[in-house]
Formats: structure tokens, C-alpha cells, sequence
């Protein structure tokens, strides 16, 4: 969801999620959070 691969999710929605996982302020919400920006990275040379 927070990728938005299959880009059904709007930008507020996603905005919600990165606040919530930032909230939660654990590791498995920084791994989340670290893997959807590499995710995100890597594929800008596509767009």
C-alpha cells in the first residue's frame, strides 16, 4: 500500500500511513518505512 503499485491508493492515504508507522516508531515500522523508500527509489529511473 504504501508503494502504491497498483496505484488505487490516493496520496492522502499514503501520507496516513507513513504518519501511523512513524508514530509507531519501532523496527518493524522503520523497516517498512526504509523498504517502501528503497522500493520508491528504484523505480524512478522507470517512470
Amino acid at each position: 500500500m504504501l508503494i502504491n503499485a497498483d496505484a488505487a491508493c490516493s496520496f492522502a492515504t499514503r501520507r496516513i500511513l507513513v504518519d501511523a508507522l512513524k508514530v509507531a516508531q519501532n523496527s518493524p515500522a522503520y523497516l517498512a518505512l526504509v523498504n517502501a523508500r528503497a522500493a520508491i527509489v528504484a523505480g524512478l529511473p522507470q517512470l
